[in-house]
């Protein structure tokens, strides 16, 4: 089995659909026209040569994004997403280790993430696994709220729970020495 993990190409974008979204293109092209910034990431995982999961890695929040986004702490990894049939096979894992490399480079001291701790508890599993601690001492109800380039309004609730994970610089530890 053969993994990757890159960015996210516009040829990317109908297996991008396929995964997730099919019904909303203008999420995943919205994304795909952010890539190449320094401060945003749009992953996918390939396995095989397939398009099997993405996420979304913000190192900061960008202006035009929601309020509510405003209040977060950064670097996000956002929407991370392994399509049901590929799930169990390291594509999560992968793609989170690789925000957290992308985030330490950065300069980051820690990469931080929300996930609903009731119907996505399997991602909790993981994320705990990872080494991410919650952050948030209970779960809350998250309102969102974007439009898309399309005009598209999309709007939610769900639970959630902050969770956020330490990241330590390459190389020895210099306390160490």
């Amino acid at each position: 089995m053969a993994m990757v993990i890159r960015e996210a190409r516009s040829s990317d974008l109908d297996q991008l659909c396929a995964i997730r979204y099919g019904e909303s293109p203008a999420m995943h092209h919205d994304r795909l026209a952010w890539t190449g910034r320094a401060d945003f990431h749009y992953l996918v995982v390939e396995l095989d040569g397939r398009v099997v999961g993405f996420g979304v890695l913000a190192l900061e929040v960008p202006e035009s994004w929601p309020a509510a986004e405003q209040d977060k702490d950064y670097p996000q990894a956002i929407d991370l997403y392994v399509s049901p049939g590929s799930r169990g096979r390291g594509g999560g894992t992968a793609l989170l280790t690789r925000m957290e490399e992308i985030a330490r480079e950065w300069g980051a001291d820690r990469l931080c993430l929300t996930v609903d701790p009731l119907s996505n508890k399997r991602a909790l599993q993981l994320y705990k696994r990872l080494g991410y601690e919650t952050v948030t001492a209970e779960p809350y109800r998250d309102h969102w709220s974007f439009r898309t380039s399309d005009g598209e309004l999309h709007q939610g609730e769900e639970w959630a729970i902050d969770l956020a994970k330490p990241l330590h610089a390459y190389g020895p530890d210099p306390d160490s020495q």
